[in-house]
């Protein structure tokens, strides 16, 4: 699918890309990113995207409202965000992708949502259906009838609510949901359902992938830089890797997960990585200590993450917690059941 995407996207014929999905994530944000899937100079996104059950992440609506000309609506957005749990009234759950030329209609649907899974893993089921130039009537017939599915997308596009006249209270529900979120197709993994050696049971995965912060107490840091170097290598109980979009599957020791986007105090570091190392544990790459690319040190104080956005890129925003916050956070994250203990003693926990 994302490939697919890609290729259509490439295509300077089309104008304008109208797209309609149940839920967005920023694991699928982030594929169709790296893949320059949906964004070009020549292409203008339009995106319906429901807020059902609190399912999408508010970092992967940030992330398509700010990339380069993207807009996203929110279908019944008002009423969906001031009801309890984000409950419609009828659920929004198409997923379908029609690009839009004038003599090049191009129309993509299925059961692909904007996820990791959806976009590249999963087993999904999609129809593509393409007219050009029309001249006999089965072509002419196909040419019109995704004319109506556009009418269909226009209807429902005047009737939906601009995302950024909801995004503050939307963050708010969401945050509200951590404590018990509503499963979507891609959660369903090998580790959901049972409490893997790790730790973390299968509910806890769901909080790791829906929460939009994650903090961890830094502890002594190995001075993976040289001796008497401040270290910049932060370790993680394995499957913390759920929070930053990867899937909660058994890999191999010293196995690279994921490059990141990350930044201290405005300066955005683009080449952080994850990996799981050969201690069994996860190992997240922060930036270099020393401004302003980092703090001085990362040694014994409390890191926070926060999924956002830059120019529709995925990113996580890395500050330094203060004494007085620890509290706070510990607090937060006991609101929904997301404060952990590593066998070291150190704490970590998502809100």
């Amino acid at each position: 699918m994302v490939d697919l995407l890609a290729s259509a996207t490439r295509q300077q014929e089309f104008r304008r890309l109208r797209a309609a999905v149940a839920y967005a994530t920023p694991s699928g944000i982030q594929l169709l990113k790296n893949a320059g899937a949906c964004q070009a100079a020549h292409l203008t996104s339009e995106w319906l995207v429901a807020v059902d059950w609190c399912r999408s992440e508010p970092a992967a609506l940030d992330a398509l409202e700010s990339s380069r000309r993207s807009t996203v609506r929110i279908p019944s957005g008002a009423h969906v965000i001031n009801s309890p749990r984000c409950t419609p009234r009828t659920p929004f759950h198409p997923k379908g992708f029609l690009f839009l030329g004038p003599k090049r209609r191009l129309l993509v649907s299925g059961s692909a949502n904007l996820s990791r899974n959806g976009l590249s893993r999963g087993h999904e089921l999609d129809t593509v259906i393409e007219v050009r130039n029309a001249k006999t009537s089965a072509e002419k017939k196909a040419w019109k009838a995704l004319g109506r599915t556009n009418k269909w997308f226009r209807e429902l596009w005047r009737d939906s609510t601009a995302y950024p006249l909801i995004a503050n209270d939307y963050r708010t529900a969401h945050a509200g949901s951590i404590k018990e979120p509503v499963p979507t197709s891609d959660d369903v993994t090998e580790s959901t359902g049972r409490r893997p050696r790790t730790g973390f049971s299968g509910d806890d995965l769901l909080k790791l992938r829906s929460a939009q912060h994650l903090w961890i107490e830094a502890g002594n840091v190995s001075q993976n830089r040289g001796r008497g170097v401040p270290g910049n290598q932060i370790m993680m109980r394995a499957m913390t890797r759920v929070f930053f979009g990867v899937e909660p599957r058994d890999v191999s020791r010293d196995t690279h997960l994921i490059t990141l986007a990350m930044s201290y105090q405005g300066h955005i570091s683009w080449d952080r990585t994850l990996r799981y190392s050969n201690n069994s544990m996860d190992v997240l790459t922060v930036p270099v200590p020393g401004s302003p690319t980092g703090p001085p040190s990362y040694d014994n104080l409390t890191l926070v993450l926060r999924k956002a956005s830059h120019n529709g890129a995925l990113i996580y925003e890395l500050r330094i917690a203060t004494p007085a916050e620890t509290v706070s956070l510990g607090r937060y994250s006991d609101q929904v059941g997301g404060r952990f203990v590593m066998s070291s003693g150190r704490q970590f926990g998502v809100y």
